[in-house]
């Protein structure tokens, strides 16, 4: 059993907080929120105390929710790895939430409630306990129906994805690559590349030489790179810091976040992340 739990923490889980996806998720939580606070009153309310209609309170804890959530989430923007998301990640991140969001929710009471005793130590931990018991309900439901849903959507796709044999390597095909110091301008050979991995302005490049795979460290960023590539159809952009070569898929599966690749001269799986699913699964039909 705690096996289980364990493998089911590690799992790859997509990371939603930022851009859109950021959006429309607090948009939905302020919704569910409210609809849910204001026709099932989990926690009973005291017409006497509150100094707005019931439903405007709804409204502005909810509001108040939302606004917690966008400020933690901003902070964790510049201390979390985003790029390697687990579900374990995504469930301490939500209990995070919930904690902050309760806290919110104390210190509003004296604006939404005329409550001498507004306050205390009791009315701080009643906040953080009604926050979790709905909260943390509705986030192991939702993060395991998503988890499951995501999870086979992606491997039934992975599974029809045709992977193509190799072509026989050009030795002689060669590109010239313009990095951002120019002495280290380098010549690439398509066929030798692997994949390349970038962190911040720095790209690890990994190339076939002599049979065996070799690394090489230069100061560019990705984008510089795959720009550089883009008239070579096997050479393609699978993820924000990683662009592989296509002839060395050797297997695809799919898992929460997208897919992982199996490559030919890699010692590690590569992600395809959803955004890259798209472009990736189209250049693979496309290979002859």
């Amino acid at each position: 059993m705690l096996a289980s739990i364990g493998t089911f923490l590690k799992q790859p889980y997509p990371y939603y907080y930022r851009g859109r996806s950021l959006i429309i998720l607090l948009g939905l939580l302020f919704l569910a929120s409210t609809s849910f606070n204001y026709f099932f009153e989990p926690f009973g309310n005291n017409p006497a105390e509150m100094k707005f209609s019931f439903f405007w309170i709804c409204v502005i804890h909810s509001l108040n929710a939302g606004l917690t959530i966008a400020l933690v989430v901003f902070v964790a923007h510049f201390v979390v790895d985003k790029d390697n998301w687990t579900t374990g990640r995504e469930l301490l991140l939500w209990s995070i939430f919930l904690l902050a969001v309760g806290i919110a929710q104390f210190f509003i009471r004296d604006f939404v409630y005329d409550n001498p005793r507004n306050w205390t130590t009791r009315y701080l931990l009643e906040e953080i306990r009604n926050t979790y018991l709905i909260g943390g309900i509705l986030l192991l439901m939702l993060v395991s129906l998503n988890f499951n849903r995501l999870y086979f959507q992606n491997r039934v796709q992975a599974q029809s994805i045709i992977i193509q044999p190799r072509k026989r390597p050009d030795q002689n095909r060669s590109i010239a690559i313009r990095t951002t110091v120019q002495q280290d301008n380098f010549s690439l050979n398509p066929d030798a590349f692997v994949y390349a991995h970038s962190e911040k302005n720095y790209l690890n490049l990994y190339l076939e030489v002599a049979g065996t795979t070799q690394q090489k460290l230069i100061r560019m960023p990705m984008k510089q790179l795959d720009d550089q590539l883009e008239d070579i159809s096997d050479l393609v952009r699978v993820h924000r810091s990683y662009l592989v070569n296509l002839r060395r898929v050797l297997s695809v599966e799919g898992n929460a976040s997208g897919y992982q690749l199996q490559l030919e001269g890699a010692t590690i799986p590569i992600p395809v992340s959803r955004s890259f699913i798209p472009s990736f699964q189209e250049r693979m039909e496309s290979m002859g």
